[in-house]
């Protein structure tokens, strides 16, 4: 939990969103692995990097979104044990920031339970969907945020100018490195220059 505050400020304070671009494209890259190989606790470790990102306000909903969209395609037991925590974690924060987004994130995992009905699933998997489903209904209680920034951090990320260098874009944008060779990956330095031609 100490790397996502620590990135998010550096970032802000230097004005360099490829700094935190590049770090959130390695955590895509060695997470698509962990999944891969069926490592679940590193697919759970690197999928919370993403989750702290946004509770720090380095990434928008959309990206966290945009990830668990990106293993409910895969829907193996390690990508719905990883969406899982990740909605135990920040679940609260993404409905409170866009319930439109959680609400089809949750019809998207139904509708890819539904398609896989004829195939067996395990009971892992099963009860994880299930709960994930549960949201829809209001079944299963968010209240709480599993983990939560201290108000200190929080306010020294917004100190640092974290508002100025936020990365919004789809999953596989950093997955595939296409972020970084994209607008995105050249704010920092575009913004620079306009406001030095502006002077």
């Amino acid at each position: 939990q100490l790397y996502q505050p620590g990135i998010a400020g550096f970032s802000g304070q230097l004005y360099q969103p490829r700094i935190a671009a590049e770090f959130l494209c390695e955590a895509a890259r060695r997470l698509e692995a962990a999944v891969a190989g069926c490592d679940q606790g590193a697919a759970r470790n690197l999928a919370m990097v993403v989750a702290f990102m946004f509770v720090v306000g380095l990434v928008t909903p959309r990206v966290v979104y945009s990830l668990l969209e990106h293993l409910a395609g895969g829907f193996s037991e390690e990508e719905v044990a990883v969406m899982y925590h990740v909605l135990k974690t920040v679940g609260p924060q993404l409905r409170a920031s866009d319930p439109a987004g959680l609400k089809g994130l949750v019809l998207a995992v139904q509708g890819r339970a539904e398609a896989r009905r004829g195939a067996e699933l395990s009971h892992r998997q099963r009860t994880l969907v299930g709960i994930i489903l549960d949201v829809k209904n209001n079944r299963w209680s968010m209240a709480q945020p599993e983990h939560q920034a201290s108000p200190q951090v929080v306010k020294w990320v917004k100190q640092s100018g974290v508002d100025g260098v936020v990365l919004d874009a789809a999953w596989p944008d950093f997955l595939s490195g296409q972020y970084l060779s994209g607008a995105g990956g050249q704010q920092g330095g575009g913004a620079a220059e306009a406001e030095e031609e502006g002077e």
